[in-house]
């Protein structure tokens, strides 16, 4: 009883402050102008190549702040993160309701001032409401639910460090939806590296300290969490920022309606979140519990976990980078033939996404595969991650190629159908992990198996119902078979001037570096020279000039 009125005091120190800062801040008075509608749009192409370059800095500053974790408090330490972090995406999830993705769409349609500034005030309050909810809640029952959704106890003060951001995203998140509406991406891409920045100089400088000082676990993980907390404050204030710089009078209404509207619009949105980060909740529980039911301790059972989860896949999922950057412009242009009812031109453009992406995918693949002990090594000082990351390898490719097919059934508002080949294919992934468990050939490549089982069922229900419902058709042999021959080729040229390099005293750096720029090179060279890459592929990736 004292444990849990302890928790409940906390949560609610902590969330009454949050509410009278922020709060104080929101709704002292109003930003938006009746001169909103004439602020100067970005062009589509301009906002995914800011997206793309901020997105592409804050991976980088990730890939920084998880070789320096790793470095300092270790696999395990590392692993306690990622134990700490589905549980916390969940609650995440319920909190936002998916108000924010409803904010967006609701401006971009929206023509007055008045009309948008009672969006936004509307959708804050919403979420100002359903995050407190999701904070008092998670008081009362936590002392319930702990050992539930945590297999280490250890990361517990870590994780009650880190509900308030709870708070700070949800509402913050109102307005990520103003800007987003607005046509200003840009501003959310800064913001989050402004978050990343805060959230890599404090955590190091925090994990530091308290390494210096031989603190426990425990205590390292409450600093980490405080470094998140400082992070999202930094990047919501400089979103705010940015927000109260625009002029104007027009002061917004909480609407009791339009907040109705809001939550219907984000059910379904919010239920496929919902699945997809109760799936990596579970498995959070459940990789554990097989590997300490098969003799582990709960150490070593970290460890794994922090060097499968924490390094070999996120190496696996490095590659977004590039493949979102080519796919991104195109979503919307799908989106937008499909509304129109041009079959014939939105067909051209899946085809076109779903090649780029697969054209990129195998190269980077092959390298993740011929060089996965060296790249966790580089990275994050844990080379004994690599045969994970070489086995995740050999079928990244139904992660990658189902990502636009997913953009793409969202773009065409098939929210609901999404959903429930999450939940089909989620619920087969989750009884294959608990069945494993419970077996006696329980290893890591029937781990590595039924993980990736996962991606390849998902990937086929989504791209058997696109090809259903659009009837688009990607030539076989040109998209698929000869880029996946191009890079056979290459690799076997790779692999030759890898041994001519191990007679040469040079750094691990400096020869996969060589080795992937020829792998690439030749690569690249046989796509354009057997017309897979073409003038009319290129010309779709660059801007085009505005007629006059």
């Amino acid at each position: 009883m004292q444990t849990s009125t302890l928790y409940i005091c906390y949560f609610s120190l902590k969330s009454f402050i949050f509410h009278k800062l922020f709060l104080g801040i929101f709704f002292s008075r109003s930003t938006y102008s009746e001169t909103v509608n004439s602020m100067k749009k970005e062009s589509v192409f301009l906002g995914a190549s800011v997206l793309i370059l901020t997105n592409g800095t804050v991976k980088v500053l990730s890939l920084i702040y998880r070789g320096v974790l790793i470095r300092l408090i270790g696999a395990e330490g590392l692993g306690l993160t990622e134990l700490m972090s589905p549980f916390y995406s969940f609650l995440l999830v319920i909190a936002s309701l998916g108000v924010p993705p409803a904010i967006s769409n609701f401006i971009s349609a929206e023509r007055s001032a008045k009309g948008i500034a009672d969006i936004v005030r509307t959708g804050t309050v919403v979420l100002v409401v359903s995050s407190s909810l999701v904070i008092a809640v998670t008081a009362l029952l936590f002392p319930v639910i702990a050992p539930l959704v945590f297999s280490d106890a250890r990361v517990i003060p870590g994780f009650i460090t880190l509900v308030p951001t709870i708070f700070l995203i949800s509402v913050f998140s109102s307005l990520r939806g103003f800007f987003q509406g607005s046509r200003l991406v840009s501003c959310i891409g800064k913001s989050q590296v402004v978050e990343q920045s805060i959230r890599v100089a404090a955590g190091i400088g925090i994990v530091i300290l308290l390494c210096s000082r031989n603190a426990p676990l425990p205590v390292i993980l409450v600093g980490f969490a405080f470094a998140s907390l400082l992070a999202e404050s930094g990047g919501g204030i400089y979103l705010l920022c940015l927000y109260r710089k625009i002029p104007g009078k027009s002061s917004g209404t909480f609407r009791s309606g339009l907040a109705g509207k809001m939550i219907k619009t984000g059910v379904p949105i919010t239920m496929s979140r919902l699945v997809l980060s109760v799936i990596p909740a579970i498995q959070a529980v459940l990789i554990p519990a097989a590997l300490t039911s098969h003799g582990a301790t709960a150490a070593e059972a970290a460890s794994f976990f922090g060097l499968f989860i924490g390094v070999a896949v996120t190496v696996l999922h490095l590659p977004s980078v590039v493949t979102g950057a080519l796919t991104t412009p195109l979503i919307p242009a799908i989106a937008s033939a499909d509304s129109r009812g041009l079959t014939e031109l939105r067909n051209r453009r899946i085809e076109k996404s779903i090649a780029y992406t697969y054209i990129v995918t195998v190269p980077i693949l092959l390298l993740l595969f011929c060089f996965a002990e060296e790249l966790c090594d580089i990275l994050f000082a844990s080379p004994e991650a690599g045969p994970m990351l070489a086995l995740l390898s050999l079928g990244g490719i139904f992660i990658y190629v189902q990502q636009p097919i997913i953009a793409i059934l969202q773009g065409m508002n098939r929210f609901g159908r999404l959903f429930c080949h999450y939940a089909v294919t989620g619920a087969v992934y989750l009884a294959g992990l608990f069945f494993l468990g419970r077996s006696d050939s329980f290893s890591l490549h029937w781990l590595i198996l039924v993980f990736l089982s996962d991606d390849l069922l998902l990937f086929l229900i989504n791209y058997l119902y696109l090809k259903k419902l659009t009837g688009f058709h990607v030539p076989i042999l040109k998209n698929y078979l000869s880029p996946l021959l191009f890079a056979a080729v290459s690799f076997i040229l790779m692999d030759f001037i890898q041994k001519q390099m191990t007679r040469i005293p040079v750094t691990d750096i400096a020869a996969v570096t060589v080795s992937a720029c020829c792998f690439l090179f030749l690569y690249l060279s046989l796509l354009i020279l057997f017309g897979v890459i073409d003038k009319a592929l290129i010309s779709s990736l660059l801007p085009r000039q505005k007629r006059r």
